[in-house]
């Protein structure tokens, strides 16, 4: 029986993430996978748990460029994993349009889709890909 909860498919990455508390502290963790609903990190925090919202700072390496994501996060669960800490998962609560756009493009490069253009894409950088390509076809 498959137990599996995750409403989207994680892509591995392992990238520096920063987590920020509400009280204005913060420690560094590194991530496991990414998807457009959460993250898995790990960390060496050991007093992180269930329901708690934190801050996730990092990036995500999207069409040869490093982007700043930022987002909240709630924990869903938390486990000790030996000598690599804790490791925890985030539900994303609260993600801005532009770290939408970086989420997306990235999971949608990682999956190998050629010329995949996200969703958001319009909003955030305009329509240039299809302008390049009506513009490439009349010659």
């Amino acid at each position: 029986m498959n137990t599996e909860k995750r409403l989207r498919i994680r892509k591995p990455i392992n990238t520096a993430v920063r987590v920020n508390e509400a009280n204005g502290y913060y420690h560094d963790a590194f991530s496991s996978d990414v998807s457009m609903n959460g993250m898995a990190v790990f960390t060496g925090k050991n007093d992180i748990e269930a329901g708690e919202i934190y801050c996730l700072k990092f990036d995500l390496p999207v069409r040869g460029r490093f982007m700043n994501v930022n987002l909240d996060a709630k924990v869903v669960h938390a486990t000790s994993h030996g000598s690599y800490g804790h490791k925890v998962g985030f539900e994303f609560v609260q993600i801005d349009t532009l770290s939408t756009w970086t989420l997306e493009a990235f999971v949608k490069a990682t999956d190998g889709a050629k010329n995949a253009v996200p969703s958001l894409h319009a909003q955030v950088w305009g329509d240039i890909d299809n302008k390049s390509k009506k513009g490439s076809s009349s010659s």
